[in-house]
């Protein structure tokens, strides 16, 4: 009966290894504008469905890390005031 439970405990072990040593990704970019294609600072950047999001920095660059492997679609917001 231990050793049912000692294979059982092992395989559990294995298994939630696997889990912590999944691989993870990374999607980077720059943000553009169409139609100078200069960068845009503090744009936001997030996955649909997801927790993941970031700012764009003053050069317009943006990299998602961690990333479980996927198909994601990324969303740009970007709000500017005009007085």
């Amino acid at each position: 009966m231990n050793k049912k439970y000692l294979f059982l405990i092992i395989i559990i072990l294995f298994s939630c290894l696997q889990l912590v040593a999944a691989p993870t990704f990374t999607i980077s970019g720059i943000v553009k504008e169409q139609a100078s294609l200069k960068p845009i600072a503090g744009a936001n950047i997030y996955i649909n469905g997801t927790t993941f999001g970031v700012v764009s920095d003053p050069d317009g660059y943006f990299s998602l890390s961690g990333l479980p492997a996927g198909a994601y679609e990324l969303f740009v917001n970007y709000m500017i005031s005009m007085t």
